[in-house]
């Protein structure tokens, strides 16, 4: 994807640019209107509670360690979806809810021609219920950027505090986790996504605690991902570095590379032997002599991998316009690829797009690239709008859009190699990005207003301190 290179905020001033001209009391007001919270109801504040709920659901999962067995989450996923129904349905006039919306509704109008039509009609409603509700709260519900930035402290928070109540070694002494997170890519995945966030919760902090917490908490969840020795999670973290690095100021480049070259060396010196040879294939996923040739189970993995990829891509060729239904490729494999000579596992291929495209078919995989490249195109809006940082909103906005590009990178190409259409991620990224467009859009607004009441002492000349 191209990306719109403003450079990042780590490394640049503070400096509020043509803020500091803005009149004590236009400045004053663009603050408050921005940054605190401004509910002209008491349903609205309802929605915010909701979206402080949900990631600290779907991310924390704090109801599978307290109140087991309770169905709460349920709960709040249904009342989740009423309370949307009622106040959030303006999500879905964006250009990424246009796009999410498409391929809810081909997922809908397949269904007759599904594998399995109880189990996708299951899987739809399952949709609907738990992400299609999240998004549309996280885009409608924040009201100011403040309360956006509320809900990027929960995300940076409930996933490491996730980590850190359910996380354990399993007998091959790879970090593994309990729960829903059951497995240790899915650990890898919640501990890299949260980087992006952790990072935005420090970056205002005074510098000593910044790089005090920053460090520590980025060495931590690195720390987490290699101790899964999830292979992908080295290609995904070294594109999101890159976007970091092509970014922010040259101090900043010099002392990025030195503190990931010092962590990485340390990070996989100290890990067990058994994690270094199972990263040690990362590469040779299509070198099928090579790995046969090796007997353990890192190949065995990676073998598995290539094999779930080419029968995901095949029944695509099959069925290349509704797919074998929506959730039903495990199935299928197991029952329609299966021989007696070679049974086949009900697992999923490894790979979101070629998950959405064998299930759902071909036109659907195009409504979800559309609805990932929309996500991505809003955030460099907001980057674009808010370059200025001309008021302390509008540098706020600038901050989360540069942070969520980092995320959705990460994501987008760990989607190479896991499985992750039902995740909470990309739901997360797309509503964040949709709140944070409108907020930048109703800052901008309020700004230029106060520009043309005081047009001889406001400058949107953005500030150069600090700035390659």
């Amino acid at each position: 994807m191209a990306i719109n290179k403003t450079p990042l905020l780590p490394g640049q001033s503070p400096a509020f640019a043509a803020g500091a001209g803005l009149p004590f009391n236009a400045k004053a007001a663009s603050t408050a209107s921005t940054l605190s919270s401004n509910y002209s109801n008491p349903f609205e504040s309802i929605l915010m509670v909701f979206a402080v709920l949900l990631l600290v659901n779907h991310l924390g999962r704090p109801f599978e360690h307290i109140l087991i067995g309770m169905r709460i989450p349920a709960v709040l996923c249904v009342l989740g979806a009423i309370v949307t129904v009622a106040s959030c349905l303006s999500a879905f006039k964006t250009t990424p809810g246009k796009m999410l919306a498409l391929w809810l509704i081909w997922m809908v109008l397949i269904l007759p021609l599904s594998y399995w039509r109880g189990g996708s009609l299951s899987y739809v409603a399952y949709f609907v219920a738990f992400w299609v509700v999240l998004y549309m709260i996280i885009a409608c519900a924040p009201k100011s950027f403040g309360q956006l930035k509320l809900l990027y402290l929960v995300i940076a928070i409930a996933a490491p505090a996730n980590i850190l109540i359910a996380g354990r070694f399993d007998n091959q002494i790879r970090f593994d986790m309990e729960g829903t997170f059951g497995n240790a890519d899915d650990a890898a995945i919640l501990a890299g996504f949260a980087i992006p966030f952790w990072l935005f919760l420090t970056s205002r902090w005074p510098m000593f605690l910044r790089v005090l917490f920053a460090l520590s908490g980025t060495i931590f969840l690195l720390r987490v991902i290699i101790m899964t020795a999830t292979r992908s999670m080295l290609i995904s973290l070294f594109c999101m570095f890159l976007i970091w690095f092509w970014r922010t100021s040259v101090l900043y480049k010099i002392s990025g590379i030195m503190i990931t070259a010092v962590a990485s060396i340390a990070l996989i010196t100290t890990a067990p032997q058994s994690v270094r040879d199972r990263l040690a294939t990362t590469f040779e996923a299509f070198t099928t002599d090579r790995l046969r040739a090796a007997d353990d189970e890192a190949s065995g993995s990676a073998i598995m991998r290539r094999e779930l990829l080419m029968d995901g891509l095949k029944t695509t060729l099959k069925y290349p316009i509704w797919g074998v239904g929506p959730g039903q490729f495990t199935s299928y494999r197991w029952s329609a690829l299966s021989t007696s000579d070679s049974p086949k596992a009900g697992i999923k291929t490894h790979n979101t797009y070629v998950q959405v495209a064998v299930e759902s078919g071909i036109p659907a995989l195009l409504f979800y690239l559309a609805w990932v490249w929309t996500t991505y195109r809003a955030i460099a809006r907001v980057r674009k709008a808010a370059a200025s940082k001309a008021t302390p909103g509008l540098e706020l906005g600038f901050e989360m859009a540069s942070y969520l590009e980092l995320a959705l990178v990460f994501f987008a190409v760990t989607a190479l190699f896991m499985t992750m259409e039902t995740h909470p991620y990309m739901f997360i990224m797309a509503g964040a990005a949709v709140a944070v467009e409108r907020l930048t859009q109703a800052e901008l607004g309020r700004f230029k207003d106060a520009q043309r009441t005081v047009p001889s002492r406001i400058s949107l000349a953005p500030s150069t301190a600090g700035l390659r």
